[in-house]
């Protein structure tokens, strides 16, 4: 009877052992358990930089490094999702300019950034409303861009960029007037402002 018992309280301790250990961590990763783990995307350069074909953040990254350190004379657009918010427009406390700074990516697992630095919102308005951006969000921001320092790709600063589409709204063509070319350019048949864009370009 003893000899029986003593299974008995074998059996159900091995039980308990066994059943108190499902619920408990392992002390290490397990590769390919876990969801930092995921791998990292690799998203190619595309877009030629204008406001009918922006730039992808792969892209406008190339193209700092071609410019190198010295802001690009051209503007340029470029299209991608908010990764990381350095400074807001509602932090008047510390931002009293209006503008934003934040890194974009292609994919939020990207690797691969570009920083809209110092920049204005929707046609080049100083902003101060709280919650404007958000990580995630989905911008196009236009302006001159460069390689700051060698190993930063970003725009250039103090609003000389700025948010030109947010989530899909804004004009993504901002210097092109609507409308229909009309006038010669000569003081008796002036350009109109759609002409006048035309002939500088």
């Amino acid at each position: 009877m003893k000899k029986f018992f003593q299974t008995v309280m074998a059996v159900a301790l091995g039980v308990f052992a066994l059943s108190s250990c499902s619920d408990v961590p392992a002390p290490y990763e397990i590769p390919g358990m876990n969801d930092d783990d995921d791998p990292a995307v690799v998203i190619e350069p595309a877009g030629s930089g204008t406001a009918a074909d922006p730039f992808n953040v792969a892209a406008a990254v190339a193209k700092c490094q071609e410019i190198g350190a010295t802001e690009s004379t051209d503007k340029y657009y470029v299209k991608g999702v908010i990764k990381k918010i350095t400074l807001a427009f509602d932090e008047s406390s510390v931002n009293s300019y209006g503008n934003a700074t934040f890194d974009m990516v292609d994919d939020l697992k990207a690797t691969t950034s570009f920083k809209a630095f110092q920049v204005y919102y929707l046609e080049g308005k100083k902003c101060f409303v709280p919650n404007t951006i958000a990580v995630g969000d989905t911008v196009v921001v236009y302006g001159p861009i460069y390689n700051y320092g060698g190993n930063t790709p970003e725009t250039a600063g103090k609003g000389a960029a700025y948010i030109c589409q947010h989530n899909g709204a804004g004009n993504v063509t901002p210097d092109v007037p609507a409308g229909d070319p009309k006038g010669t350019g000569t003081l008796a048949d002036p350009f109109n402002a759609v002409a006048a864009n035309a002939y500088t370009s």
